[in-house]
């Protein structure tokens, strides 16, 4: 297997990013070498770098490590990706499923309360009235926006990033049917 070294931080530009002030802009290195293991190196980090309790500046892990970078713990297993195939994220995309039931349920509700206002829509002069007073309680406006925010932000593909929400039709049954991703073909299931 070809090595692949990931940078760990705060900044923004690092390959894994955590935002935790106990963790250093630039805190540590992982240089990915055979399919078991990989080596750790902490980057002069204010905080620290932690491998199964032991402050260390450059160790070998693996995915039973246990890992603290300042005060946040790592599972090496999901960050490092040991013994799986590079284009397995099935895991990763399983444990989307709460977030995708979450944001279906938000827009079932949103569509509920649509068909609420439209059968006011019904009611000569009153029902104007009250339609404008119905999407100003339902904030429908509001919620859309909110949902179609947070579906870019939290329906992507665990291994591009890719916002799945770009795919209108794609709902949780689509993504079993398609199996990989449609931009970088990783496999979901």
């Amino acid at each position: 297997m070809k090595t692949q070294v990931l940078r760990i931080g705060r900044k923004p530009d690092n390959d894994i990013v955590i935002d935790d002030l106990s963790v250093s802009h630039y805190h540590a290195v992982a240089t990915l070498g055979n399919e078991n293991t990989a080596e750790l190196e902490d980057n002069d980090s204010s905080n620290g770098t932690y491998v199964d309790g032991m402050r260390v500046r450059k160790t070998l892990i693996t995915g039973e490590s246990s890992i603290t970078l300042g005060k946040v713990a790592l599972d090496p297993r999901k960050i490092f990706r040991f013994n799986k195939k590079p284009d397995d994220f099935s895991a990763e995309f399983q444990e989307l499923r709460p977030v995708w039931d979450t944001l279906e349920t938000e827009r079932i509700s949103i569509l509920q309360s649509q068909k609420k206002i439209d059968v006011l829509l019904a009611i000569p002069y009153i029902g104007r009235i009250i339609m404008l007073w119905a999407a100003n309680h339902y904030n429908l406006e509001g919620r859309r926006v909110k949902l179609k925010e947070d579906m870019r932000r939290m329906w992507v593909c665990p291994s591009c990033k890719q916002p799945l929400r770009d795919y209108e039709w794609l709902t949780w049954n689509d993504a079993e049917h398609l199996r990989r991703c449609p931009k970088c073909k990783a496999r979901w299931f």
